[in-house]
């Protein structure tokens, strides 16, 4: 099955959802993505600014403190 058709099927699975538990868990997830991709893109900002260690420090010292 090609990607988009995976997700045309993920659409369709997703609207019969009627559970609201699990409705929250996949939004939960769709979103934590959502801000682990707009997180990364920030940090490439600071490209030659820091060493890739420091950005990697940095990075998990910001995921510890969001857990």
């Amino acid at each position: 099955m090609e990607f988009n058709e995976r997700k045309l099927h993920f659409i369709e699975d997703y609207l019969k959802v009627s559970d609201v538990k699990l409705m929250n868990e996949l939004e939960t997830v769709l979103r934590s993505r959502k801000t682990k991709v707009r997180s990364i893109s920030t940090f490439k900002r600071f490209s030659g600014i820091i060493t890739k260690n420091e950005a990697e420090e940095l990075e998990k010292i910001i995921e510890h403190g969001c857990n």
